[in-house]
């Protein structure tokens, strides 16, 4: 399995659950945005493509990050929802 599938199974998996392993995760994009966990699942399609494909458009996943309290909450940059 090379790197770009499992990044994009674990995209999959933020996509299904908000909390994994006791914390909220998300998606952090090419642009250094975060993608929430609620918008993952609508979003999986462009967010597969750009990702597959290296595509600079603002969906191409970089990671998936765990997060934890900081001093300015987290805001998704699909719905601006605050994410912890």
């Amino acid at each position: 399995m090379n790197e770009t599938t499992h990044l994009l199974r674990q995209v999959r998996m933020v996509g299904r659950f908000a909390w994994l392993g006791g914390h909220t995760h998300a998606v952090l994009v090419n642009d250094g945005e975060l993608i929430g966990p609620e918008c993952v699942a609508p979003n999986y399609r462009e967010i597969s493509t750009a990702t597959r494909w290296q595509e600079n458009n603002g969906w191409q996943a970089v990671a998936v990050v765990a997060l934890e309290g900081s001093d300015e909450p987290d805001y998704c940059a699909h719905c601006y929802k605050e994410l912890f």
